[in-house]
């Protein structure tokens, strides 16, 4: 059964123009977006001006892309895998972006090794000290940017990293089933010792850090809020699609996405965590949301609509929104009939790096511009 829920107003033209002032009020000030974009290439990984000028090359890639590209929360470093072809085997390497220096912090395994000793992800702590990583069935890791102390906490397939606000613990799932589900855990890495929390799909901390959130792979769960002994404090309404849950910069409540199915529609709603209604933010009779993309200094996020089911293709209408942290006045910044997904917010939180069918784009100032000669969207926005 769904949950009635209260509907956003419609914005006037005038209350559209006053809330993206209140919303960005660096946006009218900032002669430009500022920071540097980072994108790799099977040349190299290069950063460049907004506008894709003042080229410079931070790593030499031989012909291997580096990717997914990562920007540390600091801006100060970036991490990306890369396959080694003399080793058979994929790495991870961090890279300075003031002194260009790189590091493998994660090297192949040890001879000999297979297919499920295979490196899969990085997830950077806060404070941009550690990176959590994901070594397929070899477990979770933690690794300093600099490559020491590589340090295993567990063994067996893991997926879906959380670290903790004040990074002393990571939550996630272990892999059974249906993939990213699973049981919920957290490692305490001052304890060194694990906890079981519940069951669930993609686990988030608070900004407390006294309550994990977590939602459903498919139809019929509930997004679920469970305190450290694993108790439910808060069941939302029953999905009728898959969801993913994301905790608000203010610890208020959760941004829920869902895509549709059958005959139900695809919402995106705000669900606060005292238990009272929840509201929806946007809503496709067909289609599916991403999960929220929130600006640095945390005062708006954005968010992707797709009007097809997956997988979405080009002809499809593409749209990215924004609206406040809760989802407070919602417009469609952007919407297009062809390829059209955010990719990282800039430093300033004035502007957003945009994936396009043609290239790399940023949005600043309502328009759309290009990041010239640029085609790939493995990218990233640092200081």
């Amino acid at each position: 059964m769904r949950c009635t829920v209260r509907r956003a107003q419609p914005l006037t033209v005038v209350s559209l123009i006053l809330s993206l002032l209140l919303l960005s009020p660096n946006i009218a000030a900032a002669k430009g977006p500022g920071g540097k974009i980072l994108y790799g290439t099977p040349d190299a990984l290069v950063s460049a001006a907004p506008d894709g000028s003042n080229k410079k090359i931070l790593y030499n890639a031989d012909g291997v892309v580096p990717e997914p590209l990562t920007v540390s929360p600091d801006g100060t470093k970036a991490s990306f895998l890369q396959w080694v072809a003399s080793a058979n085997h994929w790495v991870m390497r961090v890279v300075n972006l003031s002194t260009r220096s790189t590091t493998t912090v994660v090297p192949p395994p040890a001879l000999p090794w297979s297919a499920a000793d295979d490196l899969v992800a990085g997830v950077w702590s806060h404070d941009s000290s550690k990176i959590a990583v994901n070594r397929s069935v070899q477990g979770l890791w933690t690794v300093k940017p600099n490559g020491k102390r590589l340090t295993r906490l567990i063994k067996g397939g893991t997926a879906n990293y959380s670290w903790s606000r004040n990074d002393s613990k990571i939550a996630f799932n272990r892999l059974k089933g249906k993939t990213g589900q699973g049981p919920i855990y957290y490692f305490d890495l001052k304890t060194d010792e694990l906890h079981k929390i519940g069951t669930g799909y993609r686990p988030r901390w608070s900004p407390t850090d006294d309550l994990i959130a977590a939602t459903h792979y498919s139809s019929g769960g509930r997004v679920k809020i469970f305190d450290l002994n694993g108790d439910v404090v808060l069941k939302g309404p029953v999905l009728t699609g898959t969801a993913t849950a994301d905790w608000t910069p203010d610890g208020a409540g959760l941004i829920v996405a869902m895509g549709s199915l059958g005959d139900d529609p695809a919402e995106v709603f705000y669900l606060p965590a005292d238990g009272t209604d929840p509201t929806t933010i946007a809503s496709l009779n067909a289609g599916y949301f991403l999960a929220p993309m929130y600006s640095p200094n945390q005062k708006q996020m954005a968010f992707f609509a797709c009007h097809t089911r997956p997988p979405c293709a080009s002809r499809d209408r593409h749209v990215i929104f924004m609206a406040g942290i809760h989802g407070e006045d919602p417009i469609e910044a952007l919407a297009r009939k062809d390829f059209l997904i955010p990719v990282a917010w800039s430093p300033r939180s004035t502007a957003l790096l945009v994936c396009a069918d043609e290239g790399l784009r940023y949005f600043f100032k309502d328009k759309l511009s290009k990041v010239r000669g640029v085609n790939t969207c493995n990218a990233g926005w640092a200081k």
